[in-house]
């Protein structure tokens, strides 16, 4: 009668050795980083075109309380959707490569990038607003020093959470 061995277990999760020969596998083979730049480039473009598209119009949107009323049931059914859950369209669109996953990363970060906009410009004191103007400031002046003054701490702390959490 023969002797029957065990097979080795299978893991769902590789061990952690098994990383490490991983990782120096791909340095051996010099495509680390390669792997690192291109999840860079697209967490970058991903990230800064959310923050040129999602702050502008959130400003604009906290600002004026009929564009507010006219976005805000598009932007609250939208924002609830998952990133993973637009990948198929993302595909669709763009196809397999950098273009879907900077979209992907584009929408993650835009939602959480435009409602701290919008409430950082509902944040601002009524009587920073009231005393630009008292001083008589154009809409213009009052724009460029009342609101980004204030806005400004706002809009860092929201960027740097989102691009951290949001876009890796």
């Amino acid at each position: 009668m023969a002797i029957r061995r065990d097979p080795e277990p299978i893991h769902i999760l590789p061990t952690p050795w098994a990383v490490v020969l991983g990782i120096g596998d791909l340095l051996q083979h010099g495509l680390l980083f390669k792997y690192v730049v291109a999840s860079l480039f697209r967490v970058t473009w991903g990230f800064a075109l959310a923050v040129v598209v999602a702050v502008p119009l959130g400003l604009i949107i906290g600002w004026n309380r009929r564009a507010e009323m006219a976005l805000n049931p598009l932007i609250q059914i939208l924002r609830p959707i998952s990133p993973l859950a637009w990948i198929p369209i993302a595909i669709l669109w763009f196809g397999v490569g950098d273009l879907a996953a900077i979209f992907l990363i584009f929408l993650g970060c835009f939602f959480p990038l435009l409602l701290t906009a919008m409430n950082a410009v509902r944040g601002i004191p009524a009587v920073y607003i009231n005393a630009g103007r008292n001083f008589g400031l154009s809409s213009a002046a009052l724009v460029s020093r009342v609101l980004f003054p204030a806005v400004i701490p706002q809009l860092i702390i929201g960027m740097r959470i989102t691009s951290a959490s949001v876009g890796w």
